[in-house]
C-alpha cells in the first residue's frame, strides 16, 4: 500500500516510523506520525476529515494507510488541516 520510493523529501520520516507495522494508530501515535498537535488532530477527527478513522467505545484507532494517502494528497492549492478555505 504505501511506496516509499513515492514519498516527498518532507515525508521521508515515515517511512523510518517505529509504527509502520501497525495498521492502526492511536491519535497521538497518528499526530507524531504526521507532526501536527493532537488537539488539531482531534478538532479534524470531530469535522470528519480524517479518513480511517474507527471508534471502539471511547477509544480512537486511525488506519495508517488511510491516513497516509490523505496527508499526501494535501498538498499546494489545498487546504491545510483544520483550514476552513
Amino acid at each position: 500500500m504505501c511506496n516509499n520510493d513515492k514519498l516527498g523529501n518532507n515525508l521521508a520520516h515515515l517511512a523510518d516510523d517505529k509504527q509502520q507495522n501497525f495498521i492502526y494508530l492511536s491519535v497521538e501515535e497518528t499526530a507524531d506520525l504526521l507532526r501536527i498537535n493532537r488537539n488539531t488532530l482531534y478538532d479534524a477527527i470531530k469535522r470528519g476529515e480524517v479518513p480511517g478513522v474507527r471508534r471502539i467505545g471511547r477509544v480512537i484507532r486511525i488506519c495508517r494507510a488511510a491516513v497516509l494517502e490523505w496527508f499526501r494528497g494535501n498538498g499546494p492549492g489545498t487546504p491545510a488541516i483544520g483550514d476552513d478555505r
